[in-house]
């Protein structure tokens, strides 16, 4: 798949320790949706983005193990779910995401397991959110095959 605009830099998108105890969603809200403005647009951005959490570094917990952090976040992929299609699969904010919005893990020897049917109704709900885009914005099936692998290479690496 050929970028429309092919000089566009990452998006990096920082949640303040202020708009998640105060579940304010505006800022980051507009900042999403604008990603769905058009064509150009969505394709300028097909996995850019990057997300992020400030004002937690000297919490010694996980940011999805905060229920400030996994309640904003769960707001947040009710009004955007479409992460899938935008977020780099090289940072780790579709994990912040996904560790948010999933109710069971468990951590043992620092690695991370999800509870298999919640991770299902995930993968359903967010496979289908990025196939909305995809079809939108013109993405081939097989780039839209390519993009499900990477998001399953990302989910068990």
């Amino acid at each position: 798949m050929k970028r429309v605009i092919d000089s566009t830099d990452f998006l990096s998108i920082v949640v303040s320790r202020y708009e998640i105890e105060t579940v304010n969603l505006s800022t980051i809200q507009n900042i999403l949706i604008n990603l769905l403005t058009d064509r150009s647009t969505m394709l300028s951005f097909f996995e850019r983005v990057e997300l992020g959490v400030s004002g937690y570094e000297n919490d010694p917990r996980e940011l999805w193990n905060i229920p400030e952090v996994k309640n904003y976040f769960k707001q947040l992929d009710e009004k955007f779910p479409y992460w899938f299609f935008f977020l780099s699969k090289q940072g780790h904010g579709l994990k912040l995401i996904a560790f948010c919005c999933i109710d069971l893990i468990q951590i043992t020897n620092k690695q991370v397991w999800l509870e298999p049917a919640t991770m299902e109704i995930f993968y359903q709900s967010h496979f289908s959110a990025m196939n909305q885009v995809c079809e939108i914005a013109g993405v081939s099936d097989e780039e839209n095959e390519k993009l499900t692998e990477r998001v399953f290479n990302y989910f068990s690496s």
